[in-house]
């Protein structure tokens, strides 16, 4: 019986032994359901704790990063804090009708630029006005957070 804590799925952590060292880097992502346990992962090895910038709050992504340090601390070894930033996220400007449904070969123009004018069946306003540079014919865009996708 050993005195580490029980893991989620109930093994034990395991330490490298001095003869086989471990290269591997234990990324784990803090969020609701591990921020209570930070201090078990750092004890299990984690060595970078994650924390996803799409998510939470900034209070909820301090208190978690501070549990990191302290519980780092605590064990007497350092761990890493990855702050997850998302990448750009180009928005589709107001419909006329507040939502539109498009089907499989219909035309729709996403254009950067005249964005006070109301989207419509036959296009709407995207918040980058490149779009039309950066683009080329082939390339997939993806709508609603990649829900949908064309190209």
């Amino acid at each position: 019986m050993s005195d580490e804590p029980d893991l989620p799925n109930g093994d034990l952590p395991r330490q490298p032994s001095p003869a086989m060292p471990r290269r591997t880097k234990l990324v784990c992502t803090i969020g609701p359901a591990t921020a209570r346990r930070v201090p078990e992962l750092v004890a299990a090895g984690m060595d970078v704790a994650r924390l996803n910038f799409s998510h939470g709050t900034p209070a909820s992504r301090d208190a978690g990063a501070e549990a990191v340090r302290q519980a780092a601390t605590e064990a007497g070894r350092p761990v890493a804090v990855l702050a997850d930033l998302s990448g750009p996220k180009i928005r589709l400007g107001e419909l006329v009708d507040g939502e539109l449904h498009l089907a499989t070969g219909d035309r729709f123009t996403l254009r950067g630029h005249d964005v006070a004018r109301r989207g419509d069946r036959a296009g709407a306003a995207v918040t980058y006005p490149r779009i039309a540079t950066d683009v080329r014919p082939g390339d997939t865009i993806l709508l609603a957070d990649g829900a949908s996708s064309s190209g």
